[in-house]
């Protein structure tokens, strides 16, 4: 069960993320930062767990909406929003 949620979990930081005179060593330790901030509690965790399959998509929709909040308020964009930005929409 952990290595599911291992790989659903790289399937969802497969994001590249932009932001203004920043380099790929400032998105990955940006990114490490809120990855530990949005890590489930343990006990958590095993709730999710508990419910199987749909526990663990919930788990990990959480984990990944809780870093792309961290992200975005450290000023990263992610493409679609990048292109938004430049089209003025």
């Amino acid at each position: 069960m952990r290595y599911l949620l291992v790989l659903l979990l790289a399937g969802c930081t497969a994001t590249q993320w932009s932001k203004q005179g920043a380099t790929a060593a400032d998105e990955d330790r940006d990114f490490e930062e809120c990855r530990q901030i949005a890590r489930p509690d343990p006990a958590i965790a095993a709730i999710f767990g508990v419910f199987g399959a749909v526990g663990v998509f919930f788990g990990v929709n959480h984990t990944d909406s809780k870093i792309r909040s961290c992200m975005e308020g450290k000023g990263w964009l992610k493409p679609s929003q990048d292109a938004a930005s430049k089209t003025g929409t």
